[in-house]
């Protein structure tokens, strides 16, 4: 699990007749084991715990605990790189987290890009949780004229996101194909087509194909 790390930073008043370099330091985990020697910690922490600092001159010896919390990272996907056609609906949806920047400075859950023109866009979002630990993702859109696309084969025709939560969006209209949904067990699957280029499919299923003719087409579902 990746974390993100909190360090209550610990500040020293060390006797004036001395200076740091005068100290012998030491800092140590929980079980005695010496981290490291000298003034500065460089050390990774892949659980909450404590240091124990040491800085000793002669009869002079310092002590103190330094407390580091481990949280962690925001989950964030917003699906794999994909192609849509021209003035398609997409919402691009960064989860349920504390905070949101996206690449163009709004500030909440979901993004619907103007995908008007013809080419490809990058859209990225920061997220952070209640902890103050941030996490970021970003997709690639292409845009294309698909009035411009005459007969259609089997690589012609595309349905995203791949994966995708609950719509799946295709960039042919979806009332000239006739297609079945089936999941991984081979049980075909209810849809409810939305318009004439997406439909909904509600499902646990981690996969599903799509059969369109003779073709399939694997589809991944995300929670």
């Amino acid at each position: 699990m990746a974390l993100c790390v909190v360090l209550y930073s610990l500040n020293l008043n060390i006797y004036p007749v001395y200076s740091s370099t005068d100290y012998a330091i030491t800092w140590s985990d929980a079980s005695g084991t010496v981290l490291s020697s000298g003034p500065q910690l460089n050390s990774s922490f892949e659980n909450s715990t404590s240091i124990y600092y040491q800085a000793l001159n002669g009869n002079i010896n310092i002590l103190d605990t330094i407390e580091i919390e481990a949280y962690p990272l925001p989950e964030i996907f917003l699906g794999a790189d994909t192609i849509v056609c021209s003035s398609s609906s997409v919402i691009l949806d960064a989860g349920i987290h504390d905070t949101y920047l996206w690449s163009d400075n709004s500030t909440t859950q979901t993004l619907t890009p103007d995908l008007s023109a013809v080419g490809i866009y990058n859209y990225s979002v920061s997220v952070s949780n209640q902890y103050a630990c941030a996490s970021e993702d970003d997709i690639n859109i292409e845009v294309q004229d698909c009035a411009e696309l005459s007969e259609m084969n089997a690589d012609d025709i595309i349905f995203y996101p791949n994966p995708f939560r609950d719509v799946v969006y295709s960039n042919v209209n979806l009332e000239d194909y006739e297609i079945a949904v089936y999941d991984a067990f081979g049980r075909r699957k209810e849809i409810t087509q939305l318009n004439n280029h997406a439909f909904r499919l509600d499902g646990k299923s981690t996969v599903y194909y799509i059969k369109q003719n003779n073709i399939i087409y694997p589809l991944f579902s995300i929670e």
